[in-house]
């Protein structure tokens, strides 16, 4: 992961002759005030940042000021909100799952004449010259794209960020890469006009994981903020990655819309039209958010309606839990439930004999008590004691057959680990989840 720890941290005035640059060079340029959307603006600055890392010295991009003619600009700044989308992690994560191998850039935040500015660096390759490994197609016109799988960009003699093409080009990328290590990129670039891979290839579980990384920074959820909050985290996946697997968000909707079940509402949730994101489709309502992939990649995210509620007491003498401090034994069954019902749907979509990859994360856990919102069922005997771990996972391969034909037994098996991460006198059995499982899907839950 690259970072600004990795990356050069520039002078106080040194950002302040970075803003005041008056042109635009194979190593500079400028670009009026913005947000890092994680859509087509930063795709399109993205492939800014690779042309720098392909230049001698690396490059500087400062976010905030806009040409109005050669050498004159108009230093309009950018707002708070603008200004915090640049953090560095996320921008960098966002970056190197398009280009490989990762270019290592830098967000720095600095006012001038009152204004906010971002300036980003960006450094020079180390080895060999970055390229794109995943397009990015323009959400209203498919065919236009402004990233390029396979493509090497670089800043031509015009200060523009294009692949590289002609001869001079190429010449001029391979000698910069020569000086670093001669032997090693010929070799490289010797593989590449063979057609082998040049590159250790990342395996399809790792591509899946990447990917995944990047739906929940798209969505929001991998800031410090949303990550203190307790949630369901859930996603499932086939083994074999296929970026174009349904290519089109269309076909994602209706893939969503034709194996969704329906017991007490329909899941996953759908009211509109899905968003398409450059990965895929998702969908935010009521606080649930869900995304699928063009690779197959279904993911759900839920906060625990605890997180805002408090239990009220349901014995005499037994004290009311505040909102946050607790997590309730039905509501939890219940997402449990529906997802293995609606992922054992799903599945008859990918390829028979595929494998399926099911990862559960529920967290924060740690200090919060398992409460029932229902005086009939008890999960407990004596004071329910509070949680001592900080997360639950539950990470299984199964086949596409087996998930079809016993998905209840895998969900009453991961709801069992789940509920004994709480301490009790007593077990929460197998065969008393599953009958659980049978109640929900006959709607007596």
């Amino acid at each position: 992961m690259s970072s600004d720890t990795d990356a050069f941290v520039p002078s106080s005035e040194q950002l302040i002759r970075f803003i005041e640059c008056s042109g635009e060079s194979q190593n500079f340029d400028a670009k009026g005030p913005m947000k890092w959307d994680n859509a087509e603006q930063s795709a399109s600055l993205s492939k800014d940042i690779a042309a720098f890392a392909n230049s001698t010295d690396g490059g500087v991009l400062v976010i905030g000021k806009t040409a109005i003619e050669p050498g004159h600009f108009d230093y309009t700044g950018l707002t708070e909100e603008q200004a915090s989308s640049f953090e560095t992690t996320k921008v960098a994560n966002w970056v190197n799952s398009r280009f490989s191998p990762p270019i290592t850039l830098a967000c720095h935040r600095h006012d001038y004449q009152g204004k906010t500015f971002i300036v980003i660096t960006i450094q020079e390759f180390d080895d060999i010259p970055t390229f794109c490994i995943k397009s990015y197609p323009s959400q209203t016109d498919p065919r236009k794209l402004f990233l390029r799988e396979s493509s090497i960009y670089i800043r031509n003699q015009n200060a523009e960020s294009k692949p590289v093409g002609s001869v001079d080009e190429w010449r001029s990328l391979i000698g910069l890469a020569t000086k670093k290590r001669r032997d090693e990129f010929m070799s490289i670039f010797d593989a590449m006009l063979k057609g082998r891979s040049f590159l250790d290839q990342p395996s399809d579980e790792d591509k899946f994981k990447i990917e995944l990384q990047q739906v929940w920074d798209d969505l929001g959820l991998n800031q410090p903020e949303e990550k203190a909050k307790g949630a369901f985290w859930m996603s499932f996946s086939p083994m074999t990655y296929n970026s174009q697997r349904w290519p089109e968000p269309e076909m994602l909707d209706n893939q969503i819309r034709q194996h969704s079940i329906h017991v007490y509402h329909n899941y996953p949730t759908y009211q509109s039209r899905a968003h398409a994101m450059g990965w895929g489709i998702s969908s935010d309502y009521q606080g649930e958010r869900w995304a699928l992939t063009y690779s197959g990649q279904f993911a759900f995210h839920r906060e625990f309606y605890e997180n805002n509620e408090a239990c009220q007491g349901r014995y005499i003498g037994e004290e009311e839990t505040p909102a946050g401090h607790w997590v309730a034994y039905q509501w939890s069954m219940s997402t449990f439930i529906e997802f293995f019902m609606f992922m054992a749907r799903f599945v008859d979509a990918y390829d028979p004999g595929e494998s399926v990859l099911c990862d559960l994360v529920v967290a924060p856990l740690q200090g919060k008590k398992l409460l029932s919102v229902s005086p009939s069922v008890r999960v407990s005997i004596g004071e329910p004691q509070p949680c001592h771990v900080k997360e639950f996972r539950y990470h299984q391969k199964v086949t596409v057959e087996e998930l079809r034909t016993s998905w209840e037994d895998h969900c009453a098996k991961s709801m069992q680990m789940f509920y004994q991460l709480f301490p009790s006198e007593q077990w929460i059995t197998i065969k008393t989840l599953r009958d659980w499982v049978e109640r929900f899907k006959e709607r007596q839950f």
